[in-house]
């Protein structure tokens, strides 16, 4: 699992994870499954390994409609500095 920081044209940036060519928003992916986790990296990482292991778990069962639902092709993005 890689993580990023990423940004869609001039919007926030936000935390993502790579999957195949596709960034995947962890905060949408988590509301789609009626959880929570945060929006950057720095909360990510201040909410520990709990938040890590609920993160491989929604990957880990997501199926691809719902990844598709909350990524964006990796070539719309922009990578920033995590």
């Amino acid at each position: 699992m890689r993580l990023v920081t990423y940004r869609l044209k001039e919007g926030a940036a936000r935390l993502g994870l790579l999957h195949d060519q596709l960034v995947v928003d962890v905060q949408n992916l988590a509301a789609a499954a009626g959880c929570e986790l945060p929006a950057s990296m720095l909360e990510l990482i201040d909410r520990g390994q709990p938040a890590l292991d609920l993160l491989r778990r929604l990957i880990a069962s997501a199926d691809v409609a719902q990844l598709a639902r909350c990524s964006t092709a990796h070539r719309n993005v922009t990578l920033l500095a995590p």
